[in-house]
Parts: structure tokens; C-alpha cells; sequence
């Protein structure tokens, strides 16, 4: 930039890369979770219908907060890139306005 100041937004690039990984993870953690208990695990045992519908309901839950994870940062990310993005288009305006004027 002209002025002599300009931001490096490769720490927020690496960051951008970073909160990705975590939602992608969490993406694949939330695939690789089982949907239903092993039914010869306790199959034999009293209740072990209420324990299997139990499971389900929290496997529910717990699918629901992972993907409420995952997205979140995802959002993250995509905030931190658009602060990246901003910075540079920035940088490039002002880089034009200041070879206008010197010209």
C-alpha cells in the first residue's frame, strides 16, 4: 500500500483453514456415529427397550449439537475469510486511489 501500511491476512487465511478442519471433522465424527444400539448387547437383559429407545434420543441430541458445531464453525470461517477478502480488496483500492494520484 502507498501509505506504507498493509495488513498480511495470511495468519487469517491459516485460521479460515483451521476452523474448516474442525467443521469437517465434526462432519465426519457425526457420520461415523451409530443410529440404533446393538441389539444383542443387552437384548437379553429387563428394559432393554427403554435402554435402546433412551439411546436413540440422545443419539438424537447428540447428532443435533455435532451438526449445530459443525456449522458454527463453518460460519466462523467463512466470517474470517470475508474479513480476509475485505482487507485485501481494501488494499487494492487504496493501492489504485494512490497510483492515480502519483500519476
Amino acid at each position: 500500500m502507498g501509505d506504507g501500511f498493509s495488513v498480511d491476512v495470511s495468519a487469517l487465511r491459516a485460521d479460515v483453514a483451521r476452523w474448516t478442519d474442525w467443521s469437517s471433522r465434526l462432519t465426519a465424527e457425526d457420520a461415523d456415529l451409530g443410529s440404533t444400539l446393538d441389539p444383542w448387547a443387552f437384548s437379553d437383559q429387563p428394559g432393554f427397550a427403554q435402554v435402546s429407545a433412551d439411546y436413540v434420543a440422545k443419539l438424537g441430541h447428540l447428532r443435533r449439537e455435532v451438526s449445530a458445531g459443525s456449522r458454527a464453525m463453518q460460519a466462523i470461517a467463512d466470517r474470517l475469510e470475508d474479513v480476509a477478502s475485505s482487507y485485501e480488496e481494501a488494499e487494492a483500492q487504496t493501492e489504485a486511489i494512490v497510483a492515480k494520484a502519483g500519476s
